[in-house]
């Protein structure tokens, strides 16, 4: 008896183990051509034990898969008004592939609650995983040494803004699961995240991370102790800005803080040279130009080719949205969101650990889409997979 037991622990086991790995090698090797096909493999075979499982087919669809497939078709129609149809063609693969990813992963996550937390220490591991790399590929003694000289880490493994938000990611996960469960090995998955978010100098990660973690507060601090919540907030302001200012004045946290310095200036001088600003006048123009449908789905580099002379994203998904997609299309994107937020706030109320977790980690999304595009990353598609299995399986826990 026992050991069937056992049998049947490792057979629910597999294809949550199967998604771990494929996330950590998602954060591992998503901008490394050699180990790409690696990730490939692993998707492939994530999908065929999903259908493995059973392929529950049913015509009923969430609220958040249909805007999740209706958001896919407008990408896909937009080919016919597109300026560039290579670049959309290119577009609607990736989109199939992501619709196949999200699709597959809540096949896997629907059977049972406890799948979702699992996977969300997964993608916990891979932020830890992905600082191991790092100390290993660059060796720990010159990766340090880079940390404490302010130097920006690890654009030879990951693109840095992807690399701080993956790892601010898995903080944002270990430190909640630190206030849920109160285990000392949160907390070294949390610093060992943190490790490569500071190397990867990247400021909206930064931002993200501490707003999670206010937040993550706020949603852990009972109603009866509001004096104490207030207290507690006030001496962690104080104490966050007194050690702002102490580190401030160390060459550990120079390349994030020159960064910020950056920002800063560009905002204050009004500098038109600085890219990003050249991106978001030209980015708005072509917007009021062609507001309802866009340029068509992955055409921005027509904009960035004006702005700059040279062809890129955006670097903000939402000015991404609108100028590839039109209103429609950011409509779509972003009422996914509203509506995965809006639907997680019963589970909430019920003190559900998953649904805090996953809309704190909606959230902190929201907050990078401002420096980052998020539309074109698995990640994405993984976390809006984790949200609708955590929606679904609420409501009929709840039914």
């Amino acid at each position: 008896m026992e050991q069937k037991k056992r049998r049947g622990i490792i057979k629910i086991s597999l294809p949550i183990f199967i998604i771990g790995i494929y996330i950590v090698a998602v954060f591992l090797f998503d901008d490394s051509p050699k180990l790409f096909l690696f990730a490939n493999v692993l998707f492939a075979i994530m999908v065929f034990e999903s259908l493995y499982r059973g392929w529950e087919i049913s015509f009923k669809v969430s609220v958040p898969g249909q805007i999740l497939l209706l958001y896919s078709g407008w990408v896909t129609i937009s080919i016919i008004w597109a300026w560039d149809r290579n670049a959309t063609l290119n577009d609607i693969k990736r989109q199939i592939i992501f619709t196949v990813l999200w699709m597959a992963i809540v096949n896997v996550l629907k059977q049972d609650k406890k799948f979702i937390e699992k996977v969300l220490e997964w993608i916990m591991i891979a932020g830890a995983c992905l600082t191991c790399y790092l100390l290993l590929y660059y060796g720990p003694f010159m990766y340090i040494q880079a940390l404490f000289q302010g130097k920006r880490i690890g654009e030879e493994i990951l693109q840095l803004n992807k690399l701080g938000m993956y790892t601010a990611t898995s903080c944002i996960i270990a430190f909640n699961f630190y206030l849920e469960k109160r285990k000392l090995r949160y907390m070294f998955f949390f610093v060992l995240s943190l490790i490569a978010m500071v190397g990867s100098g990247s400021k909206r990660a930064f931002l993200m991370l501490g707003i999670s973690l206010i937040i993550s507060l706020l949603l852990k601090i009972k109603n009866e102790n509001v004096k104490n919540r207030a207290i507690k907030i006030l001496l962690a302001v104080i104490v966050i800005y007194i050690v702002i200012m102490l580190v401030s004045k160390l060459n550990f946290f120079a390349g994030v803080l020159s960064r910020f310095q950056e920002l800063f200036t560009v905002l204050e001088t009004g500098d038109t040279k600085f890219s990003r600003v050249r991106f978001i006048r030209y980015g708005l123009k072509s917007f009021m130009e062609h507001p309802i449908l866009g340029l068509g789905s992955g055409n921005s580099h027509k904009v960035t080719l004006e702005a700059m002379g040279w062809a890129t994203y955006l670097h903000n998904n939402y000015l991404e949205q609108l100028v590839n997609l039109g209103i429609v299309g950011f409509l779509l994107y972003y009422g996914l969101y509203v509506v995965l937020l809006k639907s997680l706030r019963p589970g909430i109320k019920h003190d559900s650990f998953c649904a805090k977790t996953v809309m704190i980690l909606l959230l902190s999304q929201l907050i990078s889409d401002i420096a980052v595009t998020s539309y074109n990353l698995k990640f994405t598609y993984i976390l809006f997979a984790i949200a609708i299995s955590t929606i679904e399986n609420g409501y009929q826990e709840r039914k």
